[in-house]
């Protein structure tokens, strides 16, 4: 009995852990503004920082999925002197 009981409960964690994974992302669609402009944001950034000689480029988009981050900035400025310094960065998943 106390087998039985253990596995069900087992099963009932296991379903719920897979439900929120499901959850995590969105599906979107393809057309908004603001995918190409992240998509583009994203290939450019990914190319600063890759050290080949040959830029990589998207070719096709087959299915989009957004997550939402909120995120918390906590800055220091010189302005007058153009600095600018990231003090505190804090990102929470919704």
């Amino acid at each position: 009995m106390f087998l039985k009981v253990s596995l069900l409960l087992g099963f009932i964690v296991l379903g719920t852990h897979v439900w929120t994974i499901q959850k995590e992302f969105v599906d979107i669609s393809k057309n908004q503004d603001y995918f190409v402009v992240s998509m583009e944001f994203a290939m450019a950034v990914f190319n600063d920082n890759n050290v080949e000689e040959n830029a990589y480029r998207l070719l096709e988009v087959r299915r989009a999925k957004q997550k939402r981050v909120t995120c918390s900035f906590l800055v220091g400025a010189l302005p007058w002197n153009g600095d600018f310094t990231v003090m505190k960065k804090q990102c929470a998943d919704f």
